[in-house]
């Protein structure tokens, strides 16, 4: 009898129930935490179908845009890098090259978009 009064006023008994008590709590709320999400990622999903469908069209054109773009981009600098080396053989200073690394890299990007 007197261990069990000495157990009721010991500190470190009552502070190991009330951990034992929180971590079960806790627990529980991890499991409704992971219910909750799972029936919230289920409603989400009309919701993100309708917003994919409703911006496809504004995606679509954005990609096709920056396709246009990077097309532009390498015709001028194609340009400039010809004018270049027109210099050159004349015997002027060189002033831009169009280096095939700077196309690999356009055509990359380019062909990522293109997907």
């Amino acid at each position: 009898m007197q261990q069990g009064h000495v157990e009721r006023n010991n500190p470190g008994g009552r502070q190991a129930r009330e951990i034992d008590q929180l971590d079960r709590k806790r627990a529980e709320l991890v499991q409704q935490i992971a219910a909750a999400t799972v029936v919230r990622d289920q409603l989400r999903q009309p919701y993100i179908a309708a917003v994919s469908e409703a911006l496809a069209p504004i995606q679509a054109a954005a990609l096709q845009g920056a396709v246009d773009a990077l097309d532009r981009v390498a015709d001028e600098l194609r340009v400039l890098h010809e004018v270049s080396r027109e210099v050159e053989k004349a015997g002027g200073k060189i002033t831009f090259r169009f280096p095939a690394i700077y196309r690999a890299s356009i055509l990359s990007l380019r062909a990522r978009l293109s997907k």
